[in-house]
């Protein structure tokens, strides 16, 4: 039953990760309003709200949204676009929302919680992913430790669980790697974070095929927990980034950098 299900996205444990390290480089203004729309929860509930709702009738329509099809020598945005949308139209359309003025504090709510989870979303790399296998889904494969799943889900959940299961610790494990790179990470565009992810194809598919079985080895696996672990703190700063430009007034002056002394992660 598992294997027929749809992989949505990073599973819960990273868009947990991906909000709480957004969490702590929003400043001030931008922080306040993200708990003024999602209340505790902050973006740890706004990333998993898009999932959460994706099967209701009323939202259906917004399954094509989290993800893009393209072949492997791109190009990004794909010359043939889904009628239906994708995640690079998507991401695009909300970050326009949250731009315009006087938008009703529903709709506001409703496009911090597509943007916190469409960035994450692109950062997985099967998220801008081949139509013919349908991002990994179609493709069995063998876990180490001989799990049986999809190659889709594997780099969604299990790549995260099998080193930490536990969001918060999981999160300050990888919270340094921002050190040093931040400002550099958060100068480019949701183009170029595709692009990335494309980029990462010839490793996420470099696994052994054995009697027609994918075998994903423990050097598979250690490959795979170097790229989530980058992924995941370069969503984080890059959410936050696009956060403090989109709620934070200009006056504020903390487009370019996080709380003073916020939370768990060190500062660069």
């Amino acid at each position: 039953m598992l294997l027929a299900l749809p992989a949505h996205a990073w599973g819960p444990q990273g868009h947990r990760i991906v909000g709480k390290i957004a969490q702590q480089h929003l400043c001030a203004p931008a922080s306040e309003t993200v708990h003024k729309l999602w209340g505790d929860g902050g973006l740890e509930a706004a990333g998993l709200w898009p999932d959460q709702i994706r099967d209701q009738s009323r939202w259906k329509h917004t399954g094509p949204w989290h993800y893009v099809n393209v072949d492997d020598t791109g190009p990004l945005p794909p010359a043939e676009r889904s009628p239906d949308g994708d995640i690079l139209w998507a991401l695009d359309h909300y970050l326009g929302v949250l731009a315009a003025p006087d938008v009703p504090e529903r709709q506001r709510r409703e496009a911090v919680g597509f943007v916190t989870h469409f960035v994450g979303d692109l950062h997985q790399p099967l998220h801008v992913g081949r139509a013919d296998d349908r991002g990994g889904n179609n493709i069995t494969v063998a876990a180490p430790g001989r799990e049986t799943l999809n190659l889709h889900r594997y780099w969604d959940t299990n790549v995260i669980t099998s080193v930490q299961p536990d969001p918060d610790r999981y999160a300050r494990m990888i919270a340094p790697l921002a050190l040093g790179n931040r400002q550099h990470w958060q100068s480019t565009d949701p183009v170029a974070w595709a692009s990335e992810s494309l980029a990462l194809r010839p490793i996420v598919y470099a696994y052994r095929e054995r009697g027609g079985e994918v075998l994903l080895d423990e050097d598979y696996a250690q490959r795979a927990r170097t790229i989530v672990r980058m992924r995941l703190v370069q969503a984080g700063v890059r959410l936050a980034r696009i956060l403090n430009l989109r709620l934070a007034p200009p006056e504020a002056g903390c487009m370019d950098r996080g709380r003073a002394g916020a939370g768990f992660l060190l500062r660069d």
